[in-house]
């Protein structure tokens, strides 16, 4: 008698009617920057953004370098906490990040910085979001192209700013004096 040959295991699980209700999103905008690929590349980095985004703060986790490099960790509390990892780094082309943040969503952000016949750099922004509970659910169903898209379109302006300037682009806040 032979015995059945289950090899259930060993096929992948489709994602239950609950995770498909959570939610995702994805979002993919195209850039141009007035630099080469090599300029614009390591300004892609949580130390480096100090130096081009207006009250950027980050708390390193994990680096070798103090830069962006693979595998780098750190942390922000832009709309909530949020740990970024470095899951690819291929220089000057390619830094992708995946973003755990405590809104119950996650955030894989994709960057791909493309050299012009003209020399200066085109960026991909891709950002997909995933719902990890029901308030992320919410937040995800809640997004809209115009929210991510002027989202990065700020940061877009700012880093074309610092490029063909030098100096960081300021916000202006009102109520502070600032």
């Amino acid at each position: 008698m032979r015995g059945t040959d289950d090899r259930s295991h060993d096929r992948p699980t489709r994602p239950d009617d609950s995770t498909d209700r959570m939610g995702r999103r994805r979002f993919v905008i195209d850039f141009h920057q007035p630099a080469p690929p090599e300029e614009v590349f390591p300004l892609l980095c949580p130390t480096r953004e100090y130096e081009w985004i207006d009250h950027w703060q980050c708390r390193l986790l994990y680096t070798e370098t103090g830069f962006a490099e693979a595998d780098c960790v750190f942390s922000t509390e832009l709309e909530s906490h949020e740990t970024w990892v470095v899951t690819r780094y291929e220089p000057p082309e390619h830094i992708d990040f995946c973003i755990f943040t405590d809104a119950e969503v996650v955030v894989q952000l994709k960057i791909a910085v493309s050299r012009r016949d003209d020399g200066q750099a085109d960026l991909r922004w891709e950002r997909t979001y995933t719902s990890t509970g029901p308030s992320g659910r919410d937040r995800v169903q809640e997004l809209t192209a115009a929210e991510v898209e002027g989202r990065m379109r700020d940061v877009n302006e700012r880093l074309a700013y610092y490029l063909e300037r030098g100096d960081m682009l300021r916000s202006v806040r009102f109520g502070n004096g600032s």
